[in-house]
């Protein structure tokens, strides 16, 4: 006999998401789903699989940074800030490359609500129309497609697994209306940039490398932008759905071109920055320059008290909701010990003060 324990349960999720029975604090006028990439470097058959394709590729394993690939956990604590500070998210999607994340059982045994609520979804499903540029270990590649997930929600966003929420959050912190709320900064294309100039001019190799600034102004560059663009902060990013889908439809060369890359390239763009400025071009978000983030970049090379100060003003912030941290893979055991504890303490923490959205 099938188990139709779950299926009764995502059904009575459902209605009670769409009567309106959630508190209301969680209503929302449409669903949002949250999206988050993730993948256990360290699974020997995953990596095995990785280095096999960097040697067809005819780039040295030690050539790639591995640590886009390492994890330390931080899956769980973004799951948990979700649920703790997000319970307008309707369903949070995992996507994987045959991989189940363990959480996933620990937090399906603690509310079986979670059972309906967190998906795996794999990379075949996302590529389905795209077989052959599988198997992939491109995050930029795996973005562009992730409007290919069954069941999405129009409105979703799109989280790292290196995000953070520390505080809780409105739908309205995300869209307002129906436009997506679009945190960052007006910065000159590069090469307006005198300075970026020379360096592309002396040292013509620096191109050669991935850039996530330069991947931003890329994107920003297809819809137009050339010689500003609006450069978005390592948050979570909300998008919708059918806006990426029309365009890549309408570029289907485009997206063919950027994701026939098994591993980063610098002739790639970000695909959610893409979207933000179609948006722009559209008059059809809202943007703002008030980060509610902190990140905390390269945290291994940073001392203990610098780290405490950062995670200090991110909790005292009442406009902060946000974190960021990035490369904790390399981080040592005390600094991560404090770090584990912090996110532990504050992502369990029932109370905290309203923040300006």
């Amino acid at each position: 006999m099938p188990d139709l324990s779950c299926k009764y349960t995502a059904v009575l999720a459902e209605l009670l998401y769409f009567c309106g029975m959630k508190t209301a604090a969680d209503k929302t006028a449409f669903p949002i789903d949250a999206v988050i990439t993730w993948v256990d470097g360290a699974d020997p058959e995953h990596r095995q699989k990785r280095d096999h394709y960097r040697k067809l590729a005819g780039t040295p394993t030690a050539a790639v940074p591995t640590t886009q690939y390492n994890q330390i956990g931080e899956l769980a604590f973004v799951l948990r800030s979700i649920i703790q500070f997000a319970p307008f998210v309707r369903h949070i999607y995992i996507v994987t490359d045959a991989q189940i994340p363990p959480i996933i059982a620990t937090l399906n045994a603690e509310n079986p609500v979670n059972k309906s609520r967190i998906m795996v979804v794999d990379h075949q499903e996302i590529f389905a129309k795209f077989p052959k540029v599988l198997p992939t270990f491109n995050s930029l590649t795996i973005e562009s497609v992730l409007q290919h997930i069954q069941g999405l929600a129009e409105h979703f966003i799109y989280f790292n697994d290196d995000m953070f929420l520390i505080k809780p959050t409105k739908s309205t912190d995300w869209f307002e209306g129906s436009k997506p709320v679009l945190r960052g900064a007006w910065y000159r294309q590069p090469q307006g940039v005198w300075y970026k100039r020379l360096k592309a001019f002396f040292f013509p190799k620096s191109l050669q490398r991935p850039s996530f600034r330069r991947a931003q102004a890329q994107a920003a560059q297809l819809v137009g932008y050339s010689t500003h663009y609006f450069r978005g902060y390592h948050s979570p990013r909300p998008l919708l759905k059918s806006q990426l889908i029309s365009y890549f439809d309408d570029h289907k060369e485009l997206l063919n071109n950027q994701i026939a890359h098994r591993f980063r390239h610098p002739s790639q763009f970000t695909p959610y920055t893409l979207f933000n400025h179609l948006m722009i071009r559209q008059n059809a978000a809202v943007l703002k320059d008030v980060r509610a983030l902190v990140e905390i970049h390269n945290p291994q090379r940073k001392s203990l008290s610098k780290i405490k100060q950062f995670l200090e003003k991110a909790a005292a912030n009442p406009s902060v909701f946000m974190l960021n941290l990035q490369s904790l893979d390399l981080v040592d055991s005390s600094k991560l010990a404090y770090i584990t504890q912090w996110l532990t303490t504050h992502i369990t923490q029932q109370s905290f003060p309203s923040h300006d959205a």
